[in-house]
């Protein structure tokens, strides 16, 4: 097994303050164990890592999470269907978004 599989392997099977203690992971390693990952697990990190950057919201499951979204789309689908929303082409709506970022930051 490659060491970045075996890193992972480790990662996944202990404690992850065990693992770690008296030793550190440069980034660049941190990268090759990723890259290491099939893509579902490369994707369940990832997700994982972004959680922790805001701690403060952890009240939500995934599933809730997901449940929210396909609630938000099924809004937005049937505004469009009722004519409330009208669509735009895909670059003036980029040069818009463009623009309100442009605003705050200025």
């Amino acid at each position: 097994m490659s060491r970045p599989k075996q890193l992972v392997e480790n990662l996944f099977a202990l404690d992850i303050s065990t693992y770690t203690q008296g030793m550190t992971m440069d980034s660049a390693e941190i990268e090759e164990a990723l890259l290491a990952l099939d893509t579902r697990q490369r994707a369940a990190v990832i997700r994982h890592a972004l959680q922790t950057l805001d701690p403060k919201d952890t009240s939500s499951s995934q599933a809730e999470i997901d449940t929210a979204w396909r609630e938000e789309f099924v809004r937005r689908l049937g505004a469009l269907n009722t004519g409330q929303v009208t669509p735009i082409p895909l670059d003036e709506g980029f040069a818009q978004a463009r623009a309100a970022i442009a605003a705050i930051h200025t």
